[in-house]
C-alpha cells in the first residue's frame, strides 16, 4: 500500500485495492510513479510546468502498463510467424508517447527561454 505521505497520482482510480495489484505493478507505482509524481508534479513551480509534468507521469504509467503487457506476451511465448502484428498497437502507442514527450520538451524549452528573457 502506498505510504500516507505519497499522494496518489490523479490518474490512478480511487477504490483500487493496491495490495491486490500484481507485485510488479505495485513496485512500479511505489518506486517510479509515486516519486516522479511528488518530484515533478507536486514540486512544479507553476501551472504550466505542473500540467506538463502530470502528462509526463501519466505517460510513464501507460508505458509501464504496456511494458508489463508485452512482458506477459513474451513469457507466454513469442508469437508465431505472421502474428507479430499483435505488438503493432502497443508499439504504436509507445511511438505516439515519444512524440508527446518531444512536444512537452519543446514547451519546456520555450518556458525556460521566456523566464531567462524576463
Amino acid at each position: 500500500m502506498p505510504s500516507p505521505d505519497s499522494p496518489r497520482p490523479c490518474f490512478l482510480p480511487d477504490g483500487v485495492d493496491f495490495d491486490a495489484l500484481p507485485e510488479n505493478l505495485r513496485l512500479a507505482v511505489q518506486e517510479i510513479l509515486g516519486p516522479a509524481y511528488r518530484e515533478l508534479v507536486l514540486g512544479a513551480s507553476d501551472v504550466l510546468e505542473r500540467a506538463g509534468a502530470v502528462t509526463f507521469v501519466h505517460l510513464m504509467w501507460l508505458e509501464i502498463l504496456d511494458e508489463i503487457g508485452l512482458g506477459e506476451h513474451i513469457v507466454a511465448g513469442l508469437p508465431a510467424a505472421g502474428r507479430a502484428s499483435r505488438f503493432a498497437e502497443p508499439i504504436g502507442r509507445g511511438v505516439r508517447r515519444t512524440r508527446k514527450l518531444e512536444n512537452q520538451e519543446s514547451v519546456d524549452q520555450k518556458r525556460h527561454a521566456r523566464r531567462r528573457a524576463t
